[in-house]
């Protein structure tokens, strides 16, 4: 996968490839971890905490996530940097576990029967961040990547009766995130006929 990493690509360029292989990479291994460890939990009975402590650490860490996704996602589309935009799901990662555990914790407290929605949970968001991760991975190995966020990964279409024209629009993030939507809505469409 690595050898597409060769092509000869400006400086700034091949940072942005390496760091996107990196990120998307370090996604993979946090949802196999995630997975595993939630497999193991559940195959064990485990009880979510629900001290005191535990609610509290779990909500203030999804809410000072939060306030460093905000300002990572406006920055990942300003710059349409595929980098940035991986840290971005990695920081949105760390927001849904927290919420996940505080959710799981909140309701074993008031369900004791409720013990394995915790694991659960993070079993599914495990699978969303790992396939995050598988694109990003794929992206970046691509010999199309251009340190963007992945709006050009795709040749434009031609369908009967439309034929796309290319966008005016500046390209933005596009990797599932849903921050460049505006971008993709504004694509010119010329009807034939």
């Amino acid at each position: 996968m690595l050898s597409c990493m060769n092509v000869h690509l400006p400086i700034p360029s091949r940072i942005e490839r390496i760091a996107t292989f990196s990120i998307g990479t370090l996604l993979v291994i946090l949802a196999l971890a995630a997975i595993g460890t939630s497999i193991a939990s559940l195959i064990a009975h485990e009880h979510p905490s629900s001290s005191n402590a535990s609610l509290i650490i779990s909500a203030c860490a999804s809410f000072i996530m939060f306030l460093f996704w905000v300002p990572k996602r406006y920055l990942a589309k300003t710059l349409n940097s595929s980098t940035m935009n991986g840290e971005t799901l990695c920081t949105l990662s760390c927001i849904q576990f927290s919420a996940a555990l505080l959710v799981g914790s909140l309701i074993y407290r008031v369900w004791r029967a409720g013990w394995w929605v915790d694991s659960a949970t993070a079993i599914v968001i495990g699978l969303l961040f790992g396939w995050e991760g598988y694109k990003m991975v794929r992206w970046a190995s691509n010999d199309r990547f251009d340190g963007g966020c992945g709006c050009g990964q795709e040749e434009p279409k031609v369908v009967p009766e439309t034929v796309q024209q290319p966008s005016t629009a500046p390209q933005r993030c596009c990797g599932g995130s849903g921050c460049c939507e505006s971008s993709q809505a504004d694509s010119g469409k010329v009807e034939l006929g």
